[in-house]
């Protein structure tokens, strides 16, 4: 039981310090590619007026924050499923 204690500080500290700070940046830059290819295709006078700079700067806002925010909630789901199964 200490062994699997140990083990999961050092994996959850790997995750929190290492490996998330680097799945949101890879999210974040693979969202915003990807708006920034969908906004290339629209036409110029379509996308120059008030409206089109709105919704764009929203998406950028709010689109990787969703995208991170489903990810948390997969990971807690898992990490509930875990708990359940150690206590069994």
């Amino acid at each position: 039981m200490f062994l699997i204690q140990l083990l999961f500080g050092r994996f959850e500290q790997y995750y929190k310090n290492v490996y998330f700070p680097v799945f949101q940046l890879k999210v974040e830059c693979f969202v915003n590619e990807k708006i920034m290819r969908k906004a290339n295709a629209i036409p110029y006078d379509r996308a120059n007026s008030p409206e089109s700079f709105d919704k764009y700067n929203r998406v950028i806002e709010n689109s990787s924050k969703a995208i991170m925010q489903s990810y948390q909630a997969v990971c807690l789901v898992c990490g509930l499923a875990e708990a359940f199964v150690m206590i069994l």
